[in-house]
C-alpha cells in the first residue's frame, strides 16, 4: 500500500515537473522540410526548401537570432506530361542560402516574435506569432489564428496537455483550424507545440507551401548536407545571375547541360512567362519583388531559384 502511495506521488510531481519545463522555439539545429506547390488548387509538388534559425543578430538594441531559408536538391522522376512531381534527394541537400527574417523569445512570457526581412507577417513588421503562456478557452493570439484559418470557430484552446513529438515532451495547446493551407482544405484538430511551432505548418507559414519534415539536431543526424560543403556530391543546378536583378537575368547551365526551357512565376504560383532554347530573360516589365525562375535542362531535371526583382 505504501508502495502504490509512493508511486502516485512520484507520477504526480513528475508529470508537474514535466508541465513546468518551457522548450524553446528559437534555438539553432532545428530544420523544417516544406514542399512547395504549383497552385493552390489541384497542387502538384514543383520544389522544396528548408528553414533553420542560424545566428544571433541585434536590431535597435534588440537581440534576434536569424531566420534563413535554403531551397532543396530534387528531381521530377514521372513523365513530362505529368510534372511537377517533385521528390527530395536522399539524404536532403540544401543550397542557394538566403536571410528571411529575424526571430526572437521571450522566455518569461513563452511568447515568440518574427520580424520579416522584406515584407510583413500576419500584417505587421514583427509579429507575435506564438503565445504559448495560454489557457483552456483562452484564444490563441491573433497570428496564429490568421495561420490556422480565421474562422469563428478557430483558434481557442480546448485543451492542453504534454506530448512526445519528435523525441521531446512538449507542452502543447490543442484547438481547431484548417489541417493543411493549399488544395481542398479540411477541418480538423491542430497542435500548437513548444519548441516547434504549429502542427502541420511549422514555424511559419508560406504562401502555396506545406510542411513535409522536422528534424532536431546537428546536419549529420538530421540527413542534411550542403552542397556549399562538397557541391562534388550533388547534381549541378543552374544559376540564375544577376540576383537581385534589374532589366534581365541570364541563366547559365553546368557543363554537359541545355537549357530547353525557362519560366518565371509570381510567389503566389502563377506563370508570368515562359520561354525556350533561350538563356536570357527580359524583366524591363515585372514590378519590383520576390519571383521564383525555373529551367528545363535536356534530360529532364527542373532547376528552381529565387529572384528578387529590383528598382
Amino acid at each position: 500500500m505504501k508502495t502504490s502511495v509512493f508511486s502516485l506521488v512520484f507520477i504526480f510531481y513528475f508529470v508537474s515537473f514535466l508541465h513546468a519545463q518551457y522548450e524553446p522555439l528559437a534555438t539553432t539545429d532545428k530544420y523544417w522540410i516544406y514542399s512547395f506547390y504549383d497552385s493552390p488548387e489541384g497542387p502538384l509538388p514543383f520544389s522544396g526548401f528548408l528553414i533553420r534559425i542560424a545566428g544571433d543578430t541585434t536590431i535597435a538594441s534588440i537581440a534576434y537570432k536569424k531566420i534563413v531559408r535554403h531551397e532543396l536538391h530534387g528531381s521530377h522522376p514521372c513523365p513530362p506530361s505529368h510534372r511537377p512531381c517533385f521528390e527530395f534527394t536522399n539524404p536532403y541537400s540544401m543550397y542557394a542560402e538566403q536571410l528571411i527574417g529575424f526571430v526572437r523569445e521571450d522566455i518569461s512570457t513563452k511568447q515568440v516574435f518574427y520580424r520579416p526581412l522584406i515584407t510583413t507577417y500576419c500584417g505587421e513588421a514583427e509579429a507575435l506569432i506564438y503565445d504559448f503562456d495560454k489557457s483552456v478557452g483562452e484564444a490563441l493570439n491573433d497570428c496564429a489564428i490568421q495561420v490556422v484559418g480565421g474562422m469563428p470557430n478557430f483558434g481557442n484552446v480546448d485543451s492542453t496537455s504534454t506530448d512526445l513529438f519528435e523525441g521531446k515532451m512538449r507542452n502543447t495547446l490543442h484547438t481547431t483550424g484548417y489541417m493543411n493551407s493549399i488544395g481542398l482544405l479540411h477541418e480538423g484538430p491542430l497542435r500548437v507545440l513548444e519548441g516547434f511551432g504549429l502542427e502541420r505548418y511549422g514555424i511559419l507559414k508560406f504562401d502555396l507551401s506545406e510542411l513535409s519534415d522536422f528534424c532536431e539536431g546537428s546536419l549529420e543526424e538530421c540527413e542534411i548536407f550542403s552542397s556549399t560543403v562538397n557541391r562534388s556530391s550533388f547534381n549541378p543546378i543552374f544559376q540564375f545571375r544577376p540576383n537581385p536583378f534589374s532589366s534581365e537575368i541570364f541563366v547559365t547551365a553546368p557543363s554537359g547541360l541545355l537549357i530547353k526551357k525557362i519560366a518565371l512565376y509570381m510567389m503566389n504560383g502563377k506563370k508570368i512567362l515562359e520561354l525556350r532554347e533561350h538563356n536570357k530573360i527580359d524583366t524591363r516589365t515585372l514590378s519590383p519583388g520576390i519571383y521564383y525562375a525555373e529551367a528545363l535542362d535536356n534530360i529532364g531535371n527542373y532547376h528552381v531559384g529565387k529572384v528578387i526583382k529590383i528598382d
